[in-house]
């Protein structure tokens, strides 16, 4: 029914609040339309967000409770500019309120532009070990139009109140200033035994000198020699640690530090501010189809089947509310394929036995096999990664992953111990063209046409278990002839997700990186990219909706071959409404079962779900991974041989 909530899919996360601090912040949510045709609703949602109060010092901030030292924001450009960090010495040694303006801990990196601002948008675990300057702002921070009450500056050199003092200086009197003259300052405390003149701390506000070429904040008039004492900062041409300070007692401290607080009357008034962040909400953008995938691999191995294309609503995705890709055309296309022979006429799928008994197999004993996986002999003949089937036109088809057999070099003229291996897309149905040889007491060989060589083991001899498929000798009687064996059902089990069978509208995610890591790239075997989630998603899932209840009894797994990024754990839920979830425990229980991942973006991983669940919704929930959790899947009603859990 129109307007119905069931219309659209599900609300995005909040935009980030409008503003860094105040009360007049705003915020938004969108959501798009899932039916054909239009939607009866809203698609934007507004919603106003706080934050804090805009504190632009330490002193405000202890004046309203908060007293312990540590990492702070002050919002000094207002509600719309991002604040810059400071410590704030809130101790009551010192009397609490103290803004840190300079942090000199090396005399690496200081020039004219760094001695005002550095690192005041780091990090603020960064703060405590990194050179540090806001006094560019310092003037902001002291300002009080209500009144011209004068202020205190204090210096710390080798450890906090330590090799300096505090001062009081008049309200007018600037941070920034570039003469020597604001010398009406008046010491209120010293720290240790020093006096005051040529050789130590000058009594004057630190200034910033542009005739000399060495000290950037000083406190001394000066400049007989190269750099004088009670020098705070110096250029980086400084050949010492540290600027000099106070001659005989602290020549060269390793750290210093210098502070400011207000000394207004009273308590402060807090004003909220006037300033009005603008929110710009996000015009509706109407999806459009990509270029149409390959042909995917046929439904059926006989009689009349049919392939899938599909494309993609990503070029651009609808986003905002905007219309999707329903009114430009279908999303999928089916071909008829293999409309002859009819399936009697032809042999079922069926393993590749030696007259030793052991049968052809991929290395990882699974229908969820890597591009250009090898194959071996192995004893195990009931599993259904051993079925192959010699199609009409020649390929040797894996039956349960489609993939074809092929050289793994030299296509064209192989050589003798060319070893044997499957591939999704690289095979030539003119070029990689087996046959059946007939006249062998045991059973037929199975000869690559191109050069007339035989599959056999990689030594020539009778196959020994786990020993290498490969291209052998010229056909004869022995350990080239296979013997076809009817015991199997039907191993088609996926349910689509490779082939395009099932439709991108079926696969959602908790968020997505951007337009190209969407759930729609979450595909096993896809080329192009994966399924990635937000950096700041903090319960990221991949959602499978099958269409239908079903029994789910394996999974297999791929990361972003081109990023390095792939999925190291994770957890399953399960549902039949998609309302009501559970989670897939061991034996019931509360303890979640974390199935591993792979250990390569490129490899495919297999998991068997043992015990099966029925449901028609899978979530699939990152637990661990490299990266970023980047996953491209399949899943199958039929279980994967040595694909079990940890």
């Amino acid at each position: 029914a129109e307007g119905s909530e069931q219309d659209f899919g599900p609300w995005s996360r909040w935009s980030a609040c409008s503003q860094y601090c105040g009360r007049e912040g705003m915020r938004y949510r969108v959501r798009s339309c899932i039916r054909d045709g239009d939607c009866r609703g809203q698609t934007i949602e507004m919603s106003t967000c706080y934050k804090t109060k805009c504190y632009v010092s330490c002193k405000q901030y202890f004046e309203d409770g908060f007293e312990r030292d540590g990492v702070y924001r002050l919002y000094l450009d207002g509600p719309c500019k991002e604040p810059v960090i400071t410590i704030c010495d809130q101790s009551r040694r010192f009397g609490g309120g103290w803004t840190l303006l300079i942090q000199a801990l090396t005399n690496k990196g200081w020039n004219k532009r760094t001695v005002l601002q550095r690192n005041a948008y780091a990090k603020a675990s960064r703060l405590r070990w990194a050179d540090f300057s806001i006094l560019g702002k310092a003037d902001v921070i002291k300002h009080d139009s209500t009144n011209n009450s004068p202020f205190l500056y204090r210096i710390d050199a080798n450890q906090p109140g330590s090799w300096g003092g505090v001062w009081q200086a008049p309200n007018h009197y600037t941070f920034t200033g570039n003469f020597p003259n604001q010398t009406d300052v008046m010491m209120v405390k010293r720290f240790n035994e020093w006096s005051s003149g040529e050789f130590a701390i000058s009594n004057r506000m630190p200034w910033l000198p542009k005739r000399n070429k060495l000290a950037l904040l000083t406190t001394s008039d000066s400049f007989v020699v190269h750099i004088p004492w009670g020098t705070f900062v110096a250029q980086q041409k400084w050949p010492f640690l540290s600027s000099p300070w106070i001659y005989g007692k602290m020549a060269f401290p390793r750290r210093k530090w210098y502070w400011l607080k207000e000394l207004r009357q009273g308590r402060f008034n807090y004003k909220e501010p006037d300033e009005i962040c603008p929110i710009e909400t996000p015009l509706p953008v109407n999806g459009g189809y990509g270029t149409w995938s390959a042909w995917g691999a046929c439904s059926k191995s006989c009689s009349t089947g049919y392939k899938v294309r599909a494309r993609y609503c990503n070029n651009p995705r609808p986003a905002n509310g905007g219309k999707d890709c329903s009114e430009l055309g279908p999303s999928r296309e089916t071909l008829v394929c293999r409309p002859w022979p009819p399936c009697d006429d032809v042999p079922k799928h069926s393993p590749l036995r030696s007259p030793n008994g052991l049968c052809i197999s991929p290395r990882s004993h699974s229908c969820a096999v890597n591009e250009l996986e090898i194959l071996i002999f192995d004893t195990d003949c009931t599993s259904g990664s051993t079925w192959f089937l010699l199609l009409k036109d020649g390929s040797l088809q894996h039956a349960c992953s489609e993939m074809c057999v092929k050289p793994l070099k030299n296509d064209s003229t192989p050589t003798q111990g060319t070893p044997v291996g499957l591939s999704f897309s690289a095979c030539d149905s003119q070029i990689h063209r087996f046959q059946k040889t007939s006249g062998m007491a045991y059973g037929k060989a199975i000869k690559y046409s191109p050069g007339g060589l035989c599959l056999q083991s990689v030594s020539g001899n009778a196959p020994a278990k786990g020993e290498v498929a490969a291209l052998g000798r010229k056909c004869a009687e022995g350990s080239d002839a296979f013997k076809r064996v009817y015991t199997f059902p039907d191993p088609d089990c996926s349910y689509g997700l490779q082939t395009g069978l099932l439709s991108d509208s079926r696969l959602i995610s908790s968020s997505v990186l951007g337009d190209s890591y969407t759930a729609s790239y979450g595909r096993l075997r896809n080329r192009t990219s994966a399924w990635c989630p937000k950096d700041d998603d903090d319960d990221p899932y991949f959602q499978i909706d099958l269409g239908y209840v079903d029994e789910i009894r394996g999974l297999a797994t791929q990361g972003h071959e081109a990023k390095y990024w792939f999925v190291r754990t994770f957890t399953l839920s399960f549902s039949l409404d998609g309302i009501t979830w559970f989670n897939y425990t061991e034996n019931g229980l509360g303890t979640k079962v974390v199935f591993r991942g792979g250990s390569h973006p490129l490899l495919v991983k297999p998991n068997t779900i043992e015990p099966s669940v029925t449901a028609r919704f899978l979530r699939i929930n990152p637990v661990q991974w490299y990266g970023k959790p980047c996953l491209r899947v399949e899943v199958y009603r039929c279980s994967l041989r040595n694909g079990k859990n940890t």
